[in-house]
């Protein structure tokens, strides 16, 4: 089996998410569409009809045994609470059976859901992409596919602003020009991917097998956690991410947080909300409560949000033992590591604003973290 490199696709009503998957099969890319896998499962003797009949009883199946759809928008058109049982069990459902599909394929795999970052399971993907483009061109696409104006703007609104997915993505694809656009698009995507891929499995032979001649090269296998060590060093690391974010966004000017450097790059405030939105999903790895970042006002409340959540991880960390020894390693090289990075894109973009920040001396930087 060959390297595999998994993808989770989404956007919101009439970004052109649809359109993206399409295009990426075209380019011979693998893609498994959440809402068909729920239609084959509405199926008779499907484990959705099971869950249906299970959740609704017999009033919400078909003569076949099937899933009735209008009997069972019936029952979750507006009973949230309905809907929410219903999609507490089919979310996990299609991530079980999308994890089936992915492990028996290669190369570029992409799951395609409308509602991914809100249904979990984004660790199950190399990268989130989200499409996006503005409301007033959303809106023209709705209406251009047949809904009535009205329909079109209370999807639209249903939906909200989209925050929750934008904080999940790892890469955003602005969908506001035409097809050719968005096809351009597509491929530098794929470029950047397939180049990333690459360079992975270079390093991966480079490296080799890290079990062969391991004792001959004195190497010895991962310690134990240590209780003390690798709990003062995550602190430390939090600490350090707090002091670097806080020199790339000291003394910025006021228009700063809106900054845009260009089509698909986040803006300093979505940066920043991002890095919450990791500090988020480092919480849920610490204390099994995963929590979910919505846009603030403002962004000072941007950045004063992610100092409280730092100080809530950190308190996590203090009296935090893991199951998995391993488990701070895969939080230094995941979440933290990827939290550094989007700091040092706040600090490049200062430059590109025409504000960059001081030179500083990192290593000899009072840095007090949690003990």
């Amino acid at each position: 089996m060959g390297e595999r490199f998994v993808i989770g696709l989404t956007g919101g009503l009439a970004a052109g998410k649809s359109t993206v998957a399409r295009l990426l099969a075209e380019r011979g890319v693998q893609v498994v569409d959440a809402d068909r896998v729920v239609a084959e499962s509405y199926r008779p003797m499907g484990e959705g009809a099971a869950i249906v009949r299970r959740l609704f009883g017999d009033g919400a199946l078909d003569d076949e045994g099937g899933v009735d759809r209008q009997a069972l928008a019936a029952h979750i058109f507006e009973d949230r609470t309905a809907r929410a049982r219903l999609e507490a069990e089919i979310h996990p459902f299609v991530r079980r059976r999308f994890r089936q599909i992915a492990a028996q394929g290669d190369g570029l795999i992409v799951f395609e859901a409308t509602l991914l970052a809100e249904s979990g399971g984004l660790d199950d993907f190399d990268l989130i992409l989200s499409v996006e483009a503005n409301e007033a061109v959303r809106l023209e696409r709705a209406i251009a596919r047949g809904l009535s104006e009205d329909d079109a703007r209370a999807r639209l609104a249903a939906q909200g602003d989209g925050a929750q997915r934008r904080a999940a993505a790892d890469r955003i694809l602005t969908n506001d020009g035409d097809l050719s656009d968005l096809e351009a698009a597509v491929d530098r995507l794929l470029d950047d991917i397939h180049a990333e891929m690459r360079a992975s499995a270079s390093q991966e032979i480079a490296a080799g097998d890290p079990d062969d001649g391991a004792a001959a090269a004195g190497r010895t296998e991962p310690a134990d956690f240590d209780d003390t060590s690798d709990r003062r060093l995550l602190r430390h690391g939090l600490a350090t991410l707090a002091f670097r974010l806080e020199r790339a966004i000291e003394d910025a000017p006021d228009d700063f947080a809106t900054f845009a450097a260009g089509d698909g790059v986040r803006t300093p405030a979505e940066i920043v909300r991002h890095l919450s939105a990791l500090l988020g999903l480092l919480h849920g790895l610490l204390e099994e409560e995963r929590i979910w970042i919505e846009p603030m006002p403002t962004w000072a409340q941007e950045v004063e949000r992610f100092g409280e959540l730092l100080q809530r991880v950190d308190g996590a960390l203090a009296h935090w033992t893991p199951a998995d020894p391993k488990t701070a390693e895969r939080i230094l090289q995941g979440p933290l590591a990827d939290a550094f990075s989007h700091v040092g894109q706040l600090t490049m973009l200062r430059r590109l604003s025409g504000s960059p920040i001081d030179a500083a001396n990192y290593w000899k930087a009072d840095i007090r973290g949690g003990s």
